[in-house]
């Protein structure tokens, strides 16, 4: 892989676990592979959702998620690091860029991200256009090549773990 292999992140998800922080869960395992929950924050459920600050990861990443309250800014951002750049995955998706690490010009010994980054197209509408087909092909006993059920119970597995970590119940 050209970007990675990356070994840590953040993302950052406003709404709650289930409406906003479940798909880059989904996002990680299609690009890690299988996920644990490495420690928990306090989990609230508010308004229905689980909201809170925890991490993820296997062997080879670790990602921190933290929640922004929506009512101050509706944020969605997961930003991943490797020795070889930096991949952010901003605005929902609408924009993905990357930064290569190159040697820093004061301290040789030393990587940094260098400039502006390129940006990714990312083809967003494109994307959920797929999703939406692989949806139809699934429910119609059709095969798909996006995610299967047993991906699907691998998020919720981790869902529930989350959920089981709650320390205070519908603060709406």
């Amino acid at each position: 892989n050209s970007l990675g292999p990356f070994s840590s992140g953040v993302c950052t998800y406003s709404g709650g676990v289930l409406n906003s922080a479940s798909h880059f869960l989904d996002l990680l395992r299609g690009l890690f592979g299988n996920l644990q929950l490495y420690n928990s924050g306090p989990i609230d459920l508010i308004d229905g959702d689980l909201q809170g600050h925890f991490e993820v990861g296997n062997e080879a990443v670790r990602v921190a998620f933290n929640h922004l309250p929506e009512r101050l800014l509706s944020h969605h951002t997961l930003d991943l690091v490797s020795a070889k750049g930096r991949l952010l995955y901003d605005f929902g998706g609408r924009t993905v860029r990357f930064w290569p690490s190159v040697e820093d010009s004061d301290f040789p010994a030393y990587r940094v991200f260098e400039g502006a980054g390129q940006e990714i197209p990312s083809n967003l509408r494109g994307a959920m256009a797929r999703v939406c087909h692989s949806l139809y092909q699934a429910i119609n006993g059709q095969p798909t090549d996006l995610a299967s059920l047993d991906d699907s119970l691998q998020t919720h597995a981790l869902i529930d773990e989350l959920r089981s970590t709650m320390t205070n119940y519908d603060l709406a």
